[in-house]
């Protein structure tokens, strides 16, 4: 439970290697059978949170699509790594919000436009 906890801090290979100790610990308990059925719910859970519970939860929070989340994090992860996963979404939150100023600011009445 704990090393899911720690797992959890780091995108994309943390889960994995939480997944991986679980898995052994299974087959050295209770045998291959039981390995099967904890690989096969380590994955489902993973494919849950990877790919609908995380693009939906850290998208209302940094108002985003939840489909420019996911792909953001695909982009930043293959392109950098697990660096690139840390800063991909933040990072498109932050290009997000520079073009929405703008067009937000522009349909403003005169009045309440901020003045440079």
């Amino acid at each position: 439970m704990i090393l899911v906890f720690l797992g959890a801090f780091f995108p994309v290979i943390g889960a994995t290697v939480a997944g991986l100790v679980a898995v052994l610990v299974a087959l050295v308990a209770k045998g291959g059978f039981a390995a099967l059925l904890t690989l096969a719910a380590v994955l489902l859970v993973q494919q849950i949170e990877g790919n609908l519970l995380y693009p939906v939860i850290v998208g209302r929070r940094v108002r985003l699509h939840p489909a420019v989340t996911l792909l953001s994090f695909a982009i930043g992860a293959s392109a950098a790594g697990v660096l690139g996963a840390l800063v991909a979404v933040p990072l498109a939150a932050t290009i997000g919000s520079a073009i929405k100023l703008p067009v937000e600011e522009s349909t403003l009445p005169e009045a309440d436009r901020v003045q440079p």
